[in-house]
């Protein structure tokens, strides 16, 4: 079958000449590849299935059942890759806890108050959390982990929307936690 462009006659290339390479755009791999992030892949899973199961009334009891069911693997799946347990755990269980009040700094720094998609409010509250109590980790770190995050669970354009909450809510939460210090 031979196609017209620019006024040239093309045919279509069945195979590529001996020596030549196929040449494409190489894919992004948003695999995780480190313990801590799968701990947070983890978490944001266990997170949006307990935002089905027990909703905002989930409470610790909940979260460490989750964490212990998802610990102890599907014996279809297995026990789960090689992941730092301990991040997990205190992901889980302390955005369950701090729920209310993350919500409440969320909506504070960011001006959002429109509800979001459960996967993404996973994610955005897990970040959150991370934020508040490990501030040994770089914002732009969580940030980025985050993003990554949201687009390999498919959250499209909703990555503009955890960027600017995450990225408020650090700057807001990571500024008092330096004012704090210099008023000692």
């Amino acid at each position: 079958m031979k196609s017209a462009m620019n006024g040239v006659k093309t045919e279509p290339l069945e195979s590529l000449p001996e020596g030549a390479e196929k040449v494409s755009a190489p894919q992004e791999d948003l695999t995780p590849q480190n313990p801590r992030t799968w701990a947070r892949t983890y978490a944001v899973q266990t997170l949006y299935a307990l935002s089905f199961t027990g909703g905002e009334q989930a409470g610790r009891q909940e979260a460490e059942t989750a964490v212990d069911n998802q610990l102890a693997g599907n014996p279809a799946d297995g026990k789960p890759p090689k992941m730092d347990e301990e991040l997990f755990r205190a992901i889980v269980v302390g955005t369950t806890e701090d729920r209310e009040a993350l919500h409440r700094d969320l909506v504070a720094s960011s001006g959002r108050t429109r509800p979001l998609d459960p996967l993404l409010e996973a994610a955005v509250l897990a970040g959150a959390w991370e934020v508040r109590n490990c501030p040994d980790t770089d914002l732009a770190v969580l940030i980025d982990e985050y993003l990554n995050l949201a687009r390999r669970f498919g959250a499209g354009d909703g990555t503009k929307v955890l960027h600017a909450m995450l990225d408020g809510f650090g700057r807001t939460e990571r500024k008092e936690r330096t004012d704090d210090a210099e008023n000692l």
